[in-house]
């Protein structure tokens, strides 16, 4: 009993989910990120298409669907276009396209005023008046910020947010109400922001690779939507985006633990 234990069990159990049936990042069910586009320099993946998401969100046990917008950020010029759904983003004045990042492969968007320069899309789609949501953006804030949008879910004045903030810290908004991370941001590395507005369970988190950072609910109003200078906002001038997704509905309302498992999946290592 002793020899067959010993000799049997570490050859069939350990060589198998090393070498044969695992890829370096599965779901333990044969499913892989093999097919999913990664950034060859960071090694971050990029779904690119609704297939390449079902695999991603079949690698982190996640089973609430698929984002309905997805936007690669790679055109040369012009909008950029909605590679799921139907719902471009316009371009206003004059972004800079094709813009190269540290540590990474794929170009970058990026504002670099703080007025007219955004891309935008306008009320209906990804209303959090009428259903939860979710925005999933790669991109970095190099310079200091002054209470300027990166990321607008809703331009409302009670609407969904991310503004760089004078203290390089990001502020989450909703509504009427507000929350600044404990980290700073102003940085040239990319990193990860999440922001899930669950309506149905009335609560609100924004995620990033360094922290969880809930903010106090409240019912918002839809209104136009997107990156830099949305609506009545101004946008950071220093804001770079070289990814965008977004969820709607019951696909939007992750967890915690969803938010960990979709991030460690996508490449990144979240310190919540």
């Amino acid at each position: 009993m002793i020899g067959p234990r010993i000799g049997v069990a570490p050859g069939v159990r350990a060589g198998p989910a090393i070498g044969v049936s695992a890829d370096e990042l599965s779901n333990g069910g044969g499913t892989s990120m093999a097919s999913v586009t990664q950034d060859a320099t960071s090694l971050k993946y990029c779904p690119a298409s609704s297939a390449e998401w079902t695999t991603t969100l079949t690698v982190s046990a996640i089973a609430s669907g698929n984002p309905s917008g997805l936007w690669l950020c790679q055109e040369p010029s012009g909008n950029l276009a909605d590679s799921i759904g139907a719902n471009p983003l316009v371009v206003a004045g004059s972004p800079t396209f094709s813009n190269s990042n540290t540590g990474w492969t794929r170009k970058s968007v990026n504002i670099t005023a703080t007025t007219v320069q955004s891309f935008t899309l306008g009320i209906g789609p990804f209303d959090g008046s009428a259903a939860s949501v979710a925005w999933l953006w790669y991109g970095c804030t190099t310079v200091t910020g002054a209470g300027r949008n990166v990321l607008a879910g809703s331009s409302n004045a009670v609407g969904i947010g991310v503004v760089h903030q004078a203290t390089d810290k990001l502020q989450f908004r909703i509504g009427a109400n507000n929350a600044t991370t404990v980290n700073s941001y102003t940085t040239s590395t990319i990193f990860p922001m999440l922001i899930v507005y669950n309506k149905t369970a009335s609560n609100c988190t924004l995620y990033t690779d360094r922290e969880a950072l809930p903010c106090t609910f409240s019912v918002v109003v839809d209104s136009i939507k997107g990156l830099g200078a949305a609506g009545t906002l101004t946008g950071d001038s220093s804001a770079h985006t070289t990814y965008l997704a977004a969820f709607s509905s019951t696909a939007a309302e992750l967890t915690t633990a969803n938010a960990r498992a979709l991030l460690t999946t996508l490449g990144w290592s979240p310190a919540f």
